[in-house]
């Protein structure tokens, strides 16, 4: 076989296995491998840490307690921190979180984080407890 034949086998070889994978069938429908699958994480921030973050900057957050397991099964959150003065809310979703800040009064959305204010929260501390959410989603 002279050289000249012998690339021009191998070419075709290369075509041919070319076209015929190429003509495999699609990927079954359903979770391929490596595929995400559920609600992509927008982000770590956790609740506890936010409220932490307020203390830190000087804002009133007396008495923290879980209130998941009594506020998320009605509202869809999936995590709920209360004070006395503010209560820190994550959602799975910026969607989910949205939809309850706009059905609630009083309230501060950003991401997938919601803050529900205390009667008693002066304007400037809700600006206060703002920043510091925006600070944390950096």
């Amino acid at each position: 076989m002279t050289a000249m034949r012998a690339r021009a086998v191998i070419v075709a070889a290369v075509l041919a296995a070319t076209v015929i994978t190429g003509c495999q069938r699609p990927p079954a429908p359903g979770p391929q491998a490596g595929a995400l699958t559920g609600a992509p994480i927008l982000n770590t921030v956790t609740a506890q840490a936010v409220v932490r973050d307020m203390g830190a900057a000087g804002l009133p957050v007396a008495n923290p307690r879980d209130v998941a397991t009594q506020k998320c099964p009605d509202i869809k959150c999936i995590e709920a921190i209360e004070t006395d003065t503010v209560t820190v809310l994550v959602f799975s979703t910026t969607g989910a979180a949205e939809g309850y800040a706009g059905a609630t009064p009083g309230t501060f959305q950003a991401m997938n984080i919601v803050l529900k204010f205390g009667p008693t929260v002066s304007v400037t501390d809700k600006t206060a407890y703002e920043q510091v959410v925006n600070k944390a989603l950096l």
